[in-house]
């Protein structure tokens, strides 16, 4: 299949402070991923920062993928289990009482009325994971997004993704919360994340 000629515009958003979190490590990883276009003009990326806010960032991934339209939307946030980086499979159609950066506490149950339970991204994880582990890097795919901010940002962006009228896809990514976790440092992740970004940028012009 020839490939598209046309960049591709994938989305890539991180997370402000939280409790427990007062140094968001996915900054300053969005912040370096972003810069990977400057010399590519096959891929435009856009970055954004997400207030940990139950009322609002579910809210500006919608905004986003309106303004944006991206091919793909990758979001990424802190884990303090992971060991490495984790490629979440599916979101959840639900949410927990723990309160955000602004202290507040979210109504418990359905995240969206009507929308699944469950909803999956599109993107092939295997052959996402096999490109990360080429590049040395340890990655996993989860089921497990957990049920705070990081799965009901995932499950409105892939609501977003379903609603649009091109082809489009979300991924969300956790990656080792710092210091409380003993993990990968920040050239390690960012060279998972390079290869990670490559994989979904041949991707998309593949299925162009």
């Amino acid at each position: 299949m020839p490939m598209s000629r046309e960049p591709i515009h994938i989305l890539l958003t991180s997370f402000g402070p939280f409790p427990d979190v007062p140094v968001n490590r996915t900054q300053r990883l969005v912040e370096a991923l972003g810069k990977l276009s400057d010399d590519r003009p096959d891929l435009i990326l856009h970055t954004a920062t997400l207030e940990t806010v139950w009322d609002k960032a579910p809210a500006a991934v919608a905004a986003l993928h309106a303004r944006l339209s991206p091919r793909i939307a990758v979001h990424f946030g802190v884990a303090e289990d992971a060991l490495g980086i984790e490629l979440e499979r599916a979101a959840y159609n639900f949410c927990d009482g723990s309160p955000d950066a602004d202290g507040c506490m979210p109504d418990e149950g359905e995240l969206m009325p009507g929308v699944g339970a469950q909803l999956q991204t599109r993107l092939a994880l295997s052959d996402a994971i096999a490109a990360l582990h080429r590049a040395g890097v340890t990655a996993t795919i989860s089921d497990d997004p957990g049920r705070y901010l990081c799965n009901a940002v995932y499950h409105r962006s892939l609501v977003e993704a379903a609603r649009a009228p091109e082809r489009t896809d979300a991924l969300f990514v956790h990656v080792p919360a710092e210091p409380s976790v003993p993990g990968p440092g920040d050239v390690e992740i960012l060279r998972g994340l390079r290869a990670l970004i490559d994989w979904l940028a041949a991707e998309a012009h593949a299925t162009a």
